[in-house]
C-alpha cells in the first residue's frame, strides 16, 4: 500500500483480499474533507427547500392541533379533508428535502470507507463495511479506452475511466464509465493508469 494513504482496518482488509496476488501500484481514498465540502451546496439548497416544506406542513397540521378545535362540551370539531390531505401532500417532499440535508454526511461516510486501488491487471473501487460487507468495482485495464481527468490547481481531481459502451436493461447502447472522485494528486495516478495501458498494448 503506497504511503500516505492509510486506510480504516476494514477497508484496507477488503482491498487485501481483492487485491489477491496481485501487485498493488496505488491505493489512495477519497478526500472526505473535500467531498463534504463539495455536497455542502446541496445541503444549502436542501435548507430553504425543507423550510417551505415545514411551513406548508404547519399550515397544514394547524387546525389539527388548534386549541379551538375543542368545543365547549369538550368534543373534538371536525377536521377538514383539504388540511389532512395538505399534510399527507407534504411528506414526501420533507423527505426529499432531509435526504438533501443529510447528502454531505452521507457522502463523507462514503469517502472514508471507500478506497480506489490501482494493481498491475485492474482499477477497483473498493466501498467497505465494519460487519465485513463489501461492493467492488473492478476494471480490467486492458478494457480501458479512455481517461479524462479532472484537475483542480490544489492537485485534487477526478478521473472518469471509459470501457467503452454497454447495452443498457432496454437494450440501448449507452456509455460504460467509472467515475473516481476527490482523488489527491490526481496527475500522478492517471499517470500510473496510463503506463500500465501502454504497457498491455505494447505486449498485446
Amino acid at each position: 500500500m503506497s504511503k500516505g494513504y492509510d486506510l480504516p482496518l476494514h477497508v484496507a482488509e477488503a482491498v487485501k483480499r481483492e487485491a489477491g496476488d496481485d501487485a498493488v501500484l496505488w491505493v489512495g481514498r477519497p478526500d472526505a474533507r473535500r467531498i463534504f465540502r463539495t455536497t455542502a451546496l446541496i445541503w444549502l439548497f436542501g435548507v430553504p427547500w425543507t423550510g417551505f416544506v415545514l411551513i406548508w406542513e404547519g399550515i397544514a397540521l394547524a387546525p389539527l392541533l388548534s386549541p379551538w378545535l375543542i368545543s365547549a362540551q369538550g368534543l373534538p370539531k371536525t377536521v377538514g379533508a383539504g388540511s389532512v390531505f395538505m399534510a399527507l401532500w407534504g411528506v414526501p417532499f420533507l423527505l426529499v428535502g432531509l435526504l438533501i440535508m443529510s447528502a454531505p454526511w452521507w457522502a463523507r461516510s462514503e469517502a472514508v470507507n471507500s478506497a480506489y486501488v490501482v494493481t498491475e491487471r485492474y482499477l477497483m473501487a473498493v466501498n467497505a463495511s465494519r460487519s465485513g460487507t463489501s461492493t467492488v468495482e473492478k476494471t480490467d485495464i486492458s478494457r480501458i479506452v479512455t481517461i479524462v481527468r479532472t484537475e483542480w490547481p490544489s492537485g485534487f481531481g477526478v478521473l472518469k475511466i471509459s470501457r467503452g459502451r454497454k447495452r443498457d436493461s432496454d437494450g440501448d447502447l449507452v456509455s460504460d464509465e467509472a467515475t473516481w472522485t476527490g482523488i489527491p494528486d490526481v496527475r500522478r495516478v492517471e499517470g500510473i493508469i496510463s503506463a500500465l495501458m501502454d504497457k498491455r498494448h505494447a505486449n498485446a
